[in-house]
């Protein structure tokens, strides 16, 4: 004689598979935020060193002083505002003007007095500290 074995599963199974799986959801969730906002903690501060290093190339290439200001504006953008001297003033360079998207949570600190970053002919700068920060993580 041919006991029925069982080919479904029961309901009390499907309610403890749902629950574990709901436990391994909510105890990864945080991890993924924090990945996430490190990236993009990360992606700023790559956008800001091509930056850079771009107006470092312009300086040299039209051989003036070039300087590099930021804003942030209400939204998620930081506007930076490049110019560069001719004769004793520094002009604008509308063909400059970057905006880089940057999350509410990060923010941006140059330490130094003046909130810019100079770039000379010679392929030199200023010494700057560039510090960006998110929620857990600093990069500088």
């Amino acid at each position: 004689m041919r006991r029925n074995s069982p080919t479904a599963f029961t309901l009390l199974e499907l309610i403890i598979v749902i629950v574990i799986l709901g436990i391994l959801f909510l105890i990864s969730t945080p991890r993924f935020r924090s990945t996430y906002e490190n990236i993009q903690l990360k992606s700023a501060a790559q956008d800001i060193i091509n930056l850079s290093r771009l107006i470092r190339q312009q300086a040299i290439l039209k051989q003036a002083i070039h300087r590099l200001e930021y804003k942030k504006d209400k939204s998620d953008r930081l506007r930076f505002i490049v110019s560069y001297k001719e004769g004793s003033e520094f002009i604008q360079d509308r063909d400059r003007l970057t905006d880089i998207k940057i999350p509410r949570n990060i923010e941006i600190e140059i330490k130094k007095k003046e909130k810019a970053i100079y770039f000379y002919p010679d392929g030199t700068m200023d010494e700057v500290k560039v510090e960006l920060s998110g929620n857990e993580r600093r990069i500088i």
